[in-house]
C-alpha cells in the first residue's frame, strides 16, 4: 500500500492577488509544483483568490493570456478544478477540456494544461487522507473509478452545479466577510460541503437492486431522525447518516419517503431552515442573515433565501428586520 504524505499545516487565511507575471501566479497554489509559460503577446492579467485552512485551499483563478501550464501535483494532496469561463477549449495532455469538465490533479502525477486567452476556474485542494476517510466504505457508489488513474471527469451540469455553487459562494463570502473564515465551525461546514458535493459530482447510479426491506423502514427513519436531531448544529452528510444507522443510501431514501414524504436531503434542509428561522427570530442587533445561514451549513445564500421563502412565506431578511424592530413591528 502506498504511503500517504502528511499534509502541510496551513493557517487559516484569505488572500487575493492581482498579477502581471504568469509564472508568479503559478507559484501561488502550494500543492502544485508548476510553471506557467505565456504563449500569446500582451500584458499578462491574472487574478488569484483563495481561502486556506486545515490543509484545504479553495481558490478562484483568472488568466488573461494563453498559457501553457506544466508541473506535478504534490504527494499527499488531490486538487480539483472546473472552469467558470473559457474563451475557447483548453487542452489537458492533448485532450479538449470544456466547461463541463472536472480536472483531477492526482497526487504525484505530472500534468500539462494549455488555457485559452481568457480563462477562469474555481477549485480546491484537499489532503488525500481526508478523501480516503470520506470515501471508505462507500459501497455501491463507484466513486473510486474517476479518482483512480483518471484526470478528467465530464459531468452533467446537474452534478457539477452543487460543487460549482459551493466554491463560488465560499469565495464570494471571503470577499465580503473574510473574518468568517477564522471560525472552526465555518471550516467544518465548508469541508463537509466540499466532500459531499465532490461525492455527488463523481457518483454514478447504483446497479439495480431488490426493493428495500420494508419492515426495517420505520426503524431506519426513527434512528436517522434521532441522529439528525442530536447533530443538527454540526456538519454531517447523508453518508454519515447511513453509517450511523447502518443502512444503504437506497434504504435510507425509501425510509424517509415513507415516513416523512421527502428524501433525506430535503428533510435535513428543512430542519436546518428551521434552525435559521429560530436564530433570526431571536436575533440581536449584530445578527446577520449570512451568519445564521453559515451556522446551519448554507453556503449559497440566494438559494437558501429562496428555500426559506418557499418554506415560511417570507424572505429571511424580513424575519430579521421584524425581530430587530422589536415587538409590535409589522
Amino acid at each position: 500500500m502506498t504511503a500517504i504524505a502528511e499534509p502541510v499545516a496551513l493557517a487559516p487565511r484569505v488572500s487575493a492577488w492581482q498579477l502581471s507575471d504568469a509564472d508568479e501566479q503559478a507559484g501561488l497554489l502550494a500543492t502544485l509544483d508548476q510553471r506557467y509559460q505565456q504563449l500569446t503577446a500582451g500584458q499578462f492579467e491574472g487574478r488569484w483568490q483563495s481561502i486556506a485552512f486545515d490543509g484545504i485551499e479553495v481558490f478562484r483563478e483568472r488568466i488573461g493570456q494563453c498559457v501553457h501550464q506544466s508541473g506535478v501535483a504534490q504527494p499527499g494532496y488531490w486538487t480539483f478544478a472546473t472552469a467558470t469561463e473559457l474563451s475557447a477549449p483548453a487542452y489537458w495532455d492533448g485532450t479538449s477540456v470544456e466547461a463541463s469538465t472536472l480536472i483531477c490533479f492526482e497526487p504525484g502525477r505530472a500534468f500539462e494544461l494549455r488555457t485559452p486567452r481568457r480563462a477562469e476556474c474555481v477549485g480546491f485542494t484537499i489532503p488525500e487522507s481526508a478523501l480516503g476517510e470520506f470515501f471508505d466504505g462507500q459501497a455501491g457508489t463507484h466513486v473510486e473509478a474517476p479518482l483512480a488513474g483518471r484526470s478528467l471527469a465530464t459531468l452533467e451540469e446537474a452534478r457539477r452545479r452543487p460543487l460549482l455553487d459551493l466554491l463560488l459562494e465560499a469565495i464570494r463570502m471571503a470577499e465580503v466577510q473574510p473574518g468568517r473564515f477564522d471560525s472552526a465551525a465555518t471550516h467544518r461546514h465548508l469541508r463537509h460541503g466540499l466532500l459531499e458535493a465532490l461525492h455527488f459530482a463523481l457518483d454514478t447510479p447504483e446497479p439495480a437492486q431488490p426493493s428495500p426491506d420494508t419492515g426495517r423502514a420505520p426503524a431506519i427513519a426513527r434512528r436517522a431522525r434521532e441522529f439528525i436531531v442530536a447533530h443538527v448544529d454540526e456538519p454531517f452528510t447523508v453518508t454519515d447518516l447511513c453509517r450511523a444507522v447502518g443502512c444503504s443510501r437506497r434504504a435510507l431514501q425509501y425510509a424517509f419517503e415513507r415516513a416523512f414524504g421527502v428524501n433525506p436531503i430535503a428533510y435535513v434542509r428543512a430542519v436546518r431552515l428551521d434552525g435559521v428561522r429560530r436564530d433570526l427570530k431571536h436575533a440581536d442587533a449584530t445578527t446577520t442573515v449570512q451568519a445564521a445561514a453559515a451556522r446551519w451549513g448554507f453556503w449559497h445564500l440566494p438559494r437558501m433565501a429562496q428555500a426559506y421563502a418557499a418554506m415560511f412565506g417570507e424572505l429571511p431578511s424580513v424575519t430579521l428586520r421584524r425581530t430587530q424592530a422589536g415587538p409590535g413591528a409589522h
